[in-house]
């Protein structure tokens, strides 16, 4: 090589350097190709990574809150046995269900009874006189506020009592707001939920009605309502801080804000995750925002979303595009260095090449590092879903590095599940041929033998030297999936807890029946 650079020094004298320039002008152009082609890529990782964000919250959210609603179903179940309800039955289905663990935001459930005026002062002395809660009763219970009015709807039962002690004998008849939600709820035989009030603790929050019936035939009796009480701080803190969200959303790098109704203002704000800023709308940094509509028993919440500087995939994107720019420009530099120390000697040459290529395995190295700690697994696949990029971390995945995934042309046949193989070749067709990104969980087999859970999405498929690419992310959610069937199990043995209770509670009363009756026939 240097003896054929020398006699091209020898022989082509002035145009050396204009051979050189071109060389580095040529590179440098690649460079900023290359670097405005990452920047586009960012962009679209960005969106979709917020659309998922926004999918997944909205989904989460209306769920979430709908379970909460749903639970007073089987709070009324209580009251469908036909025997007389005490406050510590109310306790115990509430305690041995543990339904304030299992529906986090809830603040205490509630049993309001009708009723009439003319049998309001033995109401009175009935709950004075329970000690089924407390050995000394309840002397100094009352009913209020003071009126007279027809029928009252008072709170005869609150768990934990701690909680709603203040609430402990208030008409809920007597407030407009509630009265109405009531009678909804009543007219549909379905959950009814308040707009935002004032608590009668002091805070603000929610309340959610469902008419309770002594028994369950024909012609039963209308008692009153099962109430769950949400307090709108501790609600939120629940089912978003502590939810099952993305990151994104709960560390505050895409701003969420919840109204009532379908009208985004400061006097129907419910939530802001950034309550010191102004509207999420107002601030997306990249452009990025969304507004969705959930409903949440029968009334309508508006979600508000928008990305912020601090976006995690933003930053992310930045440094790796910053990295391609600076990586290029520095190997372009260094392909005009070689050169040209050829050109003029063969030691400056050698030098020169040693030090600008440690350069250059530094930066490569820094962008290695950096891709190796992003945890999701980074992949690019053709038309014919070969693999032809993915990052190292997969073999913290599934146990095969790059090289094994390159060199195994039916590597999605033999990573998949056979459960999964079909939905995979669908969506992979999908991807290709209906221009539909892909969003599929499935179990992919491990080196070991085992399986994980793995969340696959990709972007729009493009093009690039007449053949077609997509580029998509991996992303483990064992841990996510043991949890859920964690969830699932422990929610399928409360309920035959529950079934085992309600059968005990009704072989007492049978027993008492024949208690009375043996009673009846030795006084007989």
């Amino acid at each position: 090589m240097a003896k054929i650079l020398g006699i091209l020094e020898w022989r082509i004298g002035w145009r050396r350097k204009a051979f050189l320039f071109i060389v580095a002008g040529v590179s440098l152009a690649t460079t900023f190709v290359a670097w405005r082609a990452t920047e586009r890529g960012i962009a679209g990782e960005m969106e979709r990574e917020f659309d998922f964000a926004v999918r997944e919250t909205t989904g989460t959210i209306e769920d979430r809150m709908n379970a909460l609603l749903d639970s007073l179903y089987g709070a009324r179940g209580v009251f469908e046995q036909g025997v007389p309800v005490r406050g510590a039955d109310w306790r115990d289905h509430v305690r041995n269900g543990k339904l304030l663990e299992r529906f986090p935001g809830v603040s205490s459930y509630t049993f309001l009874e009708r009723v009439p005026a003319e049998r309001l002062g033995s109401f009175v002395e009935g709950v004075r006189a329970d000690r089924t809660v407390r050995p000394e009763g309840f002397p100094k219970f009352t009913v209020f506020p003071a009126g007279n009015r027809s029928e009252y709807v008072v709170i005869k039962y609150v768990e934990p009592l701690e909680r709603g002690e203040l609430a402990f004998g208030f008409d809920a008849a007597s407030e407009e707001t509630r009265l109405k939600t009531m009678e909804q709820a009543l007219a549909g035989d379905a959950p009814a939920l308040t707009p935002e009030l004032q608590l009668v603790v002091g805070v603000p929050g929610f309340l959610a009605f469902l008419p309770a019936y002594g028994g369950s035939g024909p012609g039963r009796e209308h008692a009153g309502f099962v109430m769950i009480a949400l307090r709108t701080r501790e609600l939120f803190q629940k089912v978003i801080m502590e939810g099952p969200l993305p990151e994104s959303v709960k560390s505050g790098d895409i701003d969420l804000e919840i109204f009532e109704g379908r009208t985004s203002s400061a006097t129907t704000l419910l939530y802001d995750s950034k309550p010191d800023e102004v509207r999420a709308l107002e601030t997306a940094a990249a452009g990025l925002t969304a507004t969705r509509e959930i409903v949440i028993g029968d009334r309508t919440w508006t979600l508000s979303f928008a990305d912020s500087p601090e976006l995690a995939a933003t930053l992310l994107g930045r440094a790796m595009s910053v990295i391609v720019l600076f990586g290029g420009i520095l190997f372009s530099i260094l392909v005009f260095g070689v050169l040209y120390a050829n050109f003029t000697s063969r030691a400056r040459a050698l030098a020169l090449a040693e030090r600008m290529t440690g350069e250059l395995r530094r930066s490569e190295e820094q962008y290695r590092s950096l891709v190796e700690r992003v945890p999701n697994v980074i992949w690019t696949i053709d038309e014919n879903t070969r693999v032809r990029f993915i990052t190292p971390n997969v073999e913290r995945l599934i146990g095969m590095g790059p090289d094994a995934v390159y060199a195994d042309p039916q590597f999605w046949r033999n990573l998949v599940h056979p459960d999964a193989a079909e939905a995979l070749s669908r969506a992979f067709r999908e991807l290709f041929e209906n221009n539909i990104p892909l969003d599929l969980e499935h179990r992919a087999k491990r080196k070991s033998g085992d399986w994980a859970w793995v969340h696959m999405r990709s972007g729009l498929p493009y093009k690039a030297g007449g053949v077609r690419y997509a580029d998509g992310i991996s992303e483990d959610v064992s841990g996510r999936k043991r949890t859920e069937e964690e969830l699932m199990r422990r929610t399928k043995d409360l309920e035959e807890m529950n079934k085992v209770l309600v059968g005990r509670e009704l072989k007492m009363v049978e027993l008492k029946e024949e208690n009375k009756e043996l009673k009846k026939q030795r006084g007989g």
